[in-house]
């Protein structure tokens, strides 16, 4: 892994620039903390009418512009929620089970063309990360199962800790690699 611990707010620019660039109107972030990922959203991505963030915890004000579900389980929010996103970010609980359930839970609002980011998904090594100063887990397996899926696209950036990017394959994009 090329990026340092010091360099762990790259993925934020990442994803801003990807839901910029892709000109989404829909973002939904599981595990929003004190919101800095959702502040650079409502700062740079002017097409973004609905940002939402959902943490089991309860935590500061959110940044103006921004929905915040507090207190509430990823598990519930998906079961009661009923929208549909162009771009979700996982980042919640750090352990394989509930990564798994948030991204199976988050495919099945996912709009056509869009994206699930996943964070955590690229550790230093293979042992559950759980120090104070890195909180990985173990979603690595739950990236791994993902990418044996063939109904999905994946790819992981090897920035700290990792950042995995997860979409559908659609018939179009296959008739146009067919088509070649």
């Amino acid at each position: 892994m090329k990026a340092t611990h010091e360099q762990t707010s790259n993925y934020y620019e990442v994803i801003v620039e990807i839901v910029k660039g892709c000109a989404f109107e829909s973002f939904l972030e599981v595990g929003i903390g004190c919101g800095v990922l959702a502040g650079k959203l409502t700062e740079r991505c002017p097409l973004l009418t609905q940002i939402t963030g959902v943490d089991i915890l309860d935590g500061s004000p959110p940044p103006r512009g921004v929905e915040w579900i507090r207190e509430t389980s990823s598990d519930d929010f998906f079961r009661d929620d009923g929208r549909t996103w162009d771009a979700i970010f996982i980042d919640g609980d750090h352990m394989r089970p509930q990564a798994t359930r948030d991204t199976i839970n988050a495919l099945k609002v996912l709009n056509d063309d869009g994206l699930v980011f996943m964070h955590d998904t690229y550790p230093p090594n293979a042992e559950p990360q759980t120090t104070s100063e890195m909180v990985c887990g173990d979603v690595y397996q739950t990236y791994l199962a993902l990418a044996e899926r063939t109904d999905l696209e994946v790819v992981t950036l090897p920035l700290w800790c990792g950042l995995t990017i997860v979409r559908r394959v659609h018939e179009r994009r296959l008739w146009t690699m067919e088509g070649q």
